[in-house]
């Protein structure tokens, strides 16, 4: 058997236990990675979408302070529908939004008006909140990483007890029942999957991880996220509210050209790779600017992806699977693989791309605590003020993206390989029972 050398190896071996660290890997635990760190990922997930909502309904009081503005007196009516839409605007997540009550009713020697003011300092409340919450994201990534990463040890372990179980079984000179012994598989169906239908061999099984692989190691090494926090930094720091003089697309032509700039998307679509083990694929979504100018030239920026998804769109549920047992060459081959796929997310985490992610996110953050003070700071007498809310927002939005970003590359990266390191290990452990004394 080949013995591929790995600094990974020789720590699991040291001191190494084999009552500690059993050699049956259970169908369960393919499916099953550490509770805490996929909560924290989940969650991660969910504060994400909750900012992006709560923008749009700070957008929304800022579009009936505006009107309220011009409104000398308001009839009953208007002030009970500009109530209705300022508690719809405030309602969920209690967090990004207060918990206090807009009221927008207001009287003025005594002539009766919607309270613009009112409005305006809810809607810089819920920016304070969402930069708080947005710093908890980056607190939680941190904090993802540090539960997820102890699993890899162990791992490791498990993979030195089956390359041990695997010679054991060649000095032994045991044999497997049949020539194609069949592995029936009724639990972790889903981790077997290449596409939408479970892998029936090794040919299957391996193709799908190596595609995985290739992920994790372009993800893992790449200076790609790094570079993108760069650019998106330099973005941001490129608006200059006196630039908007009236004109929005005019007050947001340095941003647009650096967004627009041919480097700036560092993940080109070629980098997509289908088929994953898991039943996903990587992709690439990149932005389409044709002409578009000013907030719709950075709404479109906005639509930049890069993602795992289910293949083909939509998960076909499989309830069993049968697959042809491996041998004990071919367990090997697939276990350096799986070294392979650990070095690949150790070296993320101990090397300089994780530091560079929290560093940009760093200094990301101090961009856009420029731009909400310098929007918060405008008064209703201000010039311009509402063009110069409205690109301000657009911008600060920018900051969303590599938040997403990067719990795609950290977040998703590992849970999805681990996941699919669990899945060979459950594979190469039922194909190793496989094999009796003759």
């Amino acid at each position: 058997m080949s013995r591929r050398f790995s600094l990974g190896r020789a720590l699991a071996s040291e001191n190494w236990n084999e009552e500690e660290y059993p050699n049956q890997i259970s169908a369960e635990e393919a499916d099953v990675m550490n509770q805490e760190a996929v909560a924290i990922g989940n969650e991660i997930e969910r504060d994400i979408e909750s900012v992006d909502a709560t923008l749009d309904k700070a957008d929304s009081l800022e579009d009936m302070a505006v009107v309220a503005d011009e409104i000398v007196e308001a009839t009953p009516g208007e002030v009970a529908l500009a109530q209705i839409a300022g508690d719809m605007a405030t309602a969920g997540d209690e967090e990004l939004t207060g918990d206090d009550v807009v009221e927008v009713a207001a009287e003025s020697n005594g002539v009766r008006r919607i309270a613009a003011e009112s409005l305006r300092e809810k809607v810089s409340t819920i920016w304070e909140n969402i930069k708080k919450v947005l710093k908890e994201i980056w607190a939680k990534v941190e904090k993802f990483f540090y539960n997820i990463f102890g699993n890899i040890p162990r791992l490791r372990k498990e993979v030195e007890a089956m390359r041990k179980r695997a010679e054991q079984i060649e000095e032994d000179g045991k044999v497997q029942k049949s020539e194609n012994a069949k592995l029936e598989f009724a639990n972790g169906v889903e981790s077997l999957k290449v596409n939408q239908a479970p892998a029936k061999n090794n040919t299957e099984l391996s193709n799908g991880f190596e595609a995985s692989l290739k992920v994790a190691k372009y993800l893992s090494k790449s200076s790609d996220l790094a570079n993108f926090g760069k650019s998106l930094k330099e973005a941001i720091e490129a608006f200059e509210p006196a630039d908007s003089a009236g004109n929005t697309d005019a007050g947001l032509a340095k941003v647009v050209e650096k967004v627009k700039a041919k480097d700036f998307f560092v993940f080109a679509a070629n980098d997509n790779v289908s088929n994953l083990l898991g039943g996903r694929d990587f992709k690439v979504t990149l932005p389409t600017f044709g002409d578009k100018a000013g907030v719709a030239a950075l709404e479109e920026a906005r639509k930049f992806r890069v993602q795992f998804e289910t293949s083909g769109g939509k998960s076909v549920k499989k309830d069993a699977a049968t697959f042809t047992a491996l041998k004990t060459n071919e367990v090997e081959v697939l276990l350096d693989k799986v070294e392979e796929m650990l070095d690949a997310l150790e070296e993320f985490h101990r090397g300089k791309s994780r530091k560079e992610m929290m560093k940009y996110a760093s200094e990301i953050e101090k961009a856009c605590d420029k731009v909400s003070k310098e929007a918060n700071s405008l008064d209703s007498e201000t010039e311009n003020r509402q063009t110069l809310v409205s690109n301000s927002r657009a911008v600060f939005r920018l900051s969303t993206m590599y938040a997403k970003m990067a719990n795609v590359v950290s977040g998703q990266l590992f849970t999805h390989s681990l996941a699919n390191v669990r899945a060979v290990l459950m594979v190469c452990s039922r194909s190793l029972s496989t094999y009796t004394k003759d």
